[in-house]
């Protein structure tokens, strides 16, 4: 349970952070509001955190990421990239509701089920919100003179929560009931329902998230910092058996399927009916989900068989092979998309399937480094790690200006379909598209000008939605580009 001493103080910081969420997400599209929201709950922490009496090593060196991933809405307009900022800031609450962590202030000795188990700590916080802060407020433990002070401000802060519903329901009654009580309360009670009840929702909610968050990280720490067993422990015969079947099933398809993996234009132009985007689609999806599926699956294996002596003797050279072949399938989907990307050119979701390849591959060669040399503790601090490194540096290299530059520099004929793309690539591809502009072939500058007049211009109408992106997007913007669009699809 919430230490009682500081129970009021984080109700006190989770309704300010509900007015402040009010306040920036109310109108806008996610921005600077982003980072103003999560700073605002890293601040609250850091000072709540002051008051404990026994300082906790964990969250605060998480308080960095948040910060980092939060601030990735005033940068970039990437749909993606702020979809896995998103991902980042859930993970790092993650983190700091897994005890092990909690416990040693640091990610080495974690593993991939003490992640799992901290995720689902956190959901259930997060869900029961201040609710978990209230036991501490009904029965205050407070040592010392102000305790009478200190009850008695609980007390009366629970007693208007209770009343403030009873007073609108017996209020309006009365209100209805008599015309003198009505002009007496009207002034005070004239509110458009419609504008109150969204801000009131928008207040309750943000409130009700930065409640949980901060009873998730401010909570005494767990007596124990292992992760409950998930069931039985498996022995070597399962651990075995599991992976024979995967790795004989792996192999075979990569005998099989050797032609089709690295295939190129002969295979292609020889196979009835297979075409570029057929070969290159088709295989490149699944085999990159077997690789992503596979790697937990080992990890579990790796975690049933850590206390028996035998079982993991004949779980590591199985594993080895496993993850050979993996690395080969993995080696067959980079091939494929380098085959996609030579006959269609780079687009943003291909990049972006780039850095995935690239992480995934990490971590099969950190698995190898690490859970297969008998350090597993190691394996999930290098894989978070790099995919902080992949992601930062997706931020700074702009995918979307990338694909821009790259797709108008081809000296090809730009097709409608090809301006109305790179038009939709957001406000990230503004400033490359607009320098790009005076170089482009009459009829390609014909086309994307049109394809960008039929887009919305960028505008920051509030401060709460400013980011770099969108700033220099409004900079960036030819006055050419302002003019109506000839289709009449202002929408578009």
């Amino acid at each position: 349970m919430i230490a009682p001493r500081i129970a009021g103080r984080l109700l006190l910081a989770a309704g300010l952070l509900g007015v402040l969420g009010n306040l920036c997400f109310s109108v806008g599209e996610p921005g600077a509001n982003v980072a103003i929201w999560v700073a605002a709950a890293v601040g609250c922490w850091a000072l709540l955190a002051r008051r404990l009496e026994r300082r906790i090593p964990a969250p605060g060196w998480l308080l960095a990421p948040m910060i980092l991933a939060a601030a990735g809405f005033s940068w970039r307009a990437d749909p993606m990239l702020l979809f896995l900022d998103t991902v980042t800031i859930l993970l790092v609450l993650a983190l700091a509701a897994t005890p092990v962590i909690r416990r040693t202030g640091a990610v080495a000795g974690a593993e991939l089920l003490d992640l799992l188990f901290g995720g689902v700590t956190a959901a259930g916080g997060m869900i029961a919100g201040p609710m978990l802060a209230w036991p501490a407020l009904r029965n205050p433990a407070e040592e010392g003179a102000d305790r009478s002070s200190r009850r008695l401000l609980a007390g009366t802060g629970r007693g208007l929560l209770l009343a403030v519903p009873l007073v609108v329901i017996f209020g309006g009654l009365l209100i209805s009931a008599d015309a003198k009580f009505e002009a007496l309360l009207s002034p005070l009670l004239v509110f458009d329902l419609d504008t109150v009840a969204p801000n009131l929702l928008r207040t309750g909610f943000f409130g009700w998230l930065g409640a949980g968050a901060l009873v998730l990280t401010l909570a005494p720490i767990p007596a124990t910092a292992r992760t409950p067993a998930f069931g039985a422990r498996l022995g070597a015969t399962e651990v075995t058996t599991v992976l024979v079947v995967l790795n004989a099933l792996f192999l075979t398809f990569v005998v099989l399927q050797v032609g089709h993996l690295f295939g190129g234009d002969g295979l292609i132009q020889a196979t009835a009916g297979l075409t570029y985007a057929d070969y290159a689609r088709r295989g490149f999806f699944q085999l990159v989900v077997v690789c992503a599926l596979a790697l937990p699956v080992l990890l579990v294996l790796a975690h049933a068989v850590a206390e028996d002596q035998l079982a993991r003797s004949r779980y590591r050279p199985l594993a080895r092979f496993q993850v050979m072949l993996l690395l080969l399938i993995l080696a067959s989907a980079v091939h494929r998309l380098w085959l996609y990307i030579g006959a269609f050119g780079l687009s943003l979701s291909r990049l972006h399937a780039a850095a995935i390849l690239l992480w995934i591959g990490s971590s099969l060669v950190w698995f190898g480094i690490t859970v297969l040399r008998d350090r597993p503790g190691r394996f999930l601090r290098g894989a978070l790690a790099a995919g902080a490194v992949i992601l930062g540096t997706m931020h700074l290299v702009n995918p979307a200006a990338v694909v821009a530059r790259s797709l108008t520099s081809r000296n090809e004929v730009l097709t409608e379909s090809d301006a109305r793309y790179l038009a939709g690539l957001g406000n990230d591809a503004v400033p490359a598209l607009a320098a790009a502009l005076p170089t482009l072939e009459e009829g390609n500058r014909a086309r994307l000008s049109v394809a960008m007049q039929c887009r919305r211009h960028p505008v920051i109408s509030e401060w709460t939605e400013w980011s770099l992106a969108r700033a220099q997007a409004v900079r960036a913007w030819p006055a050419e580009w302002n003019a109506k669009c000839e289709r009449g699809d202002e929408s578009h």
